[in-house]
């Protein structure tokens, strides 16, 4: 069987690896992806994402607290007390006469807290208005607390 002569030579096509093997989907979708020269951008979106997080959550600890400043849990307090540690030096006071027939009254200390005073008075905290025994405490000032009975007002101080 010849050809005819004004028939064109049939010239072989090229043959490709894959061409022998039956085609699957799978071998077309990678041939298609590496074809399309497309990048997968997913790993760097996530990495983006974590980091922005990340510096999110940073940024409010570090600055986001700070945007509303909380009230101290306890107020400032200011206390006043002389003693022997304070200043070694001083001379003594003489020792107090007796109040109201007790010499057991002892002022350790004064403080005030905002608009509350307070008095150490035989290592017990006291405020305007406490009772004593059967006094009533009725100033307290720097150094200086009033004792208050029957009408007569005794004043204490520091030792």
């Amino acid at each position: 069987a010849q050809q005819p002569a004004s028939a064109e030579p049939q010239t072989p096509k090229p043959t490709s690896p894959t061409s022998s093997l039956p085609a699957s989907s799978s071998t077309t979708i990678k041939t298609e992806a590496v074809s399309s020269g497309k990048k997968n951008y997913t790993p760097i979106i996530v990495f983006f994402l974590i980091a922005l997080t990340a510096l999110g959550t940073v940024s409010y600890f570090l600055f986001g607290n700070k945007l509303y400043p909380k009230e101290p849990a306890v107020p400032k307090a200011v206390m006043f007390s002389d003693g022997e540690i304070v200043n070694p030096n001083a001379q003594k006071k003489p020792p107090s006469k007796p109040l109201f027939g007790r010499s057991e009254f002892v002022l350790t200390g004064t403080m005030q807290m905002g608009e509350k005073k307070a008095a150490i008075i035989n290592n017990e905290v006291y405020q305007i208005g406490d009772t004593i025994f059967d006094m009533t405490v009725v100033d307290i000032r720097a150094k200086e607390a009033d004792l208050m009975k029957d009408g007569k007002v005794t004043t204490i101080s520091v030792r």
